[in-house]
């Protein structure tokens, strides 16, 4: 993750999959960082061995495998958060996850929503929307600023 946050995703590149990581947070900066470099074949593949992670999530890899197939990665992200959306209406689904995959679509105003939320809710995963590179979008963001703000954090 500092890797990441750092914003040296081919080191993140490297360091995951040649140590064979495992740890979540690893695999995360792994899909992210894939992401970041615009290799969406391999940020897909993370995405579905993630689903993999959360409980052998057929539904959610199914979703995913037909987005992909029908659009592309941003199409398989865009089906995944539409399940998670209507997942949360009788399950928890952390707000950060949501925040975090309206960012990968980089759809300004629900990234900001799921965050605002987030803020009204006291999401203890918020403040790390400081450094997290996937938000570096909103940085120019009047409603991303006072978020910022409200929680004390540098722009």
């Amino acid at each position: 993750m500092n890797l990441f946050i750092r914003r040296r995703y081919d080191e993140v590149i490297s360091f995951v999959t040649e140590t064979d990581q495992t740890h979540p947070f690893a695999r995360n900066a792994l899909r992210a960082s894939y992401f970041l470099v615009g290799d969406y074949k391999n940020a897909f593949e993370q995405e579905i061995k993630l689903a993999g992670r959360r409980g052998d999530d057929t539904e959610m890899k199914d979703t995913l495998q037909k987005g992909y197939e029908k659009g592309g990665y941003f199409e398989a992200i865009r089906r995944q958060v539409m399940l998670l959306e209507r997942r949360s209406q009788r399950m928890f689904v952390p707000i950060m996850h949501l925040a975090t995959q309206y960012a990968l679509l980089e759809d300004v105003e629900k990234t900001l929503k799921f965050l605002e939320r987030g803020l009204v809710e006291h999401d203890a995963n918020l403040p790390y929307i400081s450094i997290i590179p996937l938000f570096d979008f909103l940085r120019d963001e009047p409603r991303f600023k006072e978020i910022l703000r409200r929680m004390n954090l540098p722009e």
